[in-house]
């Protein structure tokens, strides 16, 4: 069909429940659950299972990103239906091939689901905060901050805030009872837009760096591990900045000889 990137709306998996090999089991079923782990999915209107684990499989391997309609022009429409006959929707999936209205240079995004922890402390110290950060991190946080606030009773406090994958939250939470005085946690689900990005080592005069390259110029938006310039840097005696600047020397280089 000359499809160059799939674009799905949020997943209806249906209701109810639905009879598997160890018995009665939830809609989702377990193995379309796991396998729309961070894909938006809703439950709709239906009291039956209205995507399959091979649904769920095709459309998370051949989907690039979920969100919803683009702004397009429509050139073709398809349609499959299947054999069950809803009661408030047609049990169909429609297909709609066009020319997406994005500027050709936009880069490919990802969307996906995370999950937000935060939490306001006035009575810790700094050392203790800084401690909490990097415990978290080991735990898989996704990327932890603090940020100075004015709490109650005029007392400067730090408001911690943690972006977690879904699988991850509880961990983290548990991290942050018994490292911190909190109290409470407010937990919350957000989505958010990732640019593609892949990640490559390359070689250097002061050993092998890996690289991170994101977006459509990744020529030019490739960045050097830190810790891998930091243990370069170390063993080999010289600036940071040194170490950094040939990585990305040589990036340039090898990408030039690709093209």
């Amino acid at each position: 069909l000359g499809v160059e990137q799939i674009i799905c709306s949020t997943i209806t998996t249906g209701s109810g429940t639905v009879n598997c090999a160890h018995g009665q089991m939830p809609v989702p079923a377990p193995a379309t659950a796991q396998l729309l782990t961070g894909v938006p999915i809703r439950a709709g209107s239906e009291l039956y299972e209205c995507t399959t684990p091979t649904g769920a499989a095709l459309l998370t391997t051949l989907t690039h990103r979920f969100e919803p309609l683009p702004e397009m022009s429509i050139n073709k429409i398809g349609y499959g239906a299947g054999s069950r006959t809803g009661k408030t929707q047609p049990n169909v999936l429609r297909v709609l091939i066009g020319e997406t209205n994005d500027d050709a240079n936009t880069p490919a995004t990802t969307l996906d689901s995370i999950v937000m922890l935060e939490t306001a402390i006035d009575d810790s110290t700094p050392e203790v905060i800084g401690y909490c950060i990097q415990r978290l991190f080991d735990s898989g946080a996704l990327d932890v901050y603090a940020v100075p606030i004015q709490m109650k009773k005029s007392r400067p406090g730090v408001l911690l805030t943690v972006l977690a994958s879904p699988e991850k939250a509880v961990d983290l939470q548990h991290t942050l009872f018994k490292e911190t005085t909190t109290l409470g946690i407010r937990v919350s689900k957000e989505q958010r837009v990732v640019l593609d990005r892949r990640s490559e080592t390359i070689q250097t005069p002061y050993g092998p760096i890996r690289m991170k390259a994101r977006g459509p110029e990744a020529e030019k938006a490739a960045s050097p591990e830190f810790e891998d310039c930091q243990k370069a840097a170390r063993q080999h005696g010289v600036a940071l900045r040194v170490v950094m600047q040939a990585a990305a020397s040589a990036w340039r280089n090898q990408s030039e000889h690709s093209e």
